[in-house]
């Protein structure tokens, strides 16, 4: 199976109930671990103006995302595993992860590794306040949470 018959992300109606949620400014910085395509880091960057950065480790959708976002100063995409980049995650005031498939350990290292907001949909780490948001893969809503 392709890796890409996995992938899934927010829509836009979850994407706008998310940050209607957050006081997002310009003076934030916001962190993807599992960025994918890059579209949510480009989105909060071209939305608030703030630094956004993506952490993707599957180098196919890397490099796609780099042609989709092309050089932005204030979007910064990495590639590699989540664990070499615990300095950008603990720079994060917003740290999001849409993380069902990554184990409960890799959630709690993140978890411990940012110090602003965290945001996540790891059930098995269901820290935070719970949110139902829209996702691309499935029907109904996807419960997702938010510790600060």
């Amino acid at each position: 199976m392709s890796r890409h018959l996995t992938y899934g992300e927010l829509t836009i109606n979850g994407i706008e109930d998310l940050i209607s949620r957050l006081n997002i400014t310009d003076k934030d910085i916001f962190v993807d671990v599992g960025s994918g395509y890059g579209k949510l880091v480009e989105f909060m960057n071209q939305k608030f103006g703030c630094k956004s950065y993506g952490i993707e480790i599957d180098k196919e959708k890397y490099k796609i995302s780099q042609k989709i976002i092309q050089k932005k100063e204030n979007v910064i995409l990495f590639n590699g595993d989540l664990k070499d980049f615990y300095r950008i995650i603990k720079t994060g005031t917003i740290v999001y992860s849409n993380c069902t498939a990554f184990p409960v350990e890799w959630v709690e290292w993140i978890y411990k590794s940012s110090n602003g907001i965290f945001i996540h949909n790891n059930k098995k780490f269901n820290k935070g306040t719970e949110i139902k948001l829209q996702v691309t893969w499935k029907k109904s809503y996807e419960s997702f949470y938010i510790t600060n």
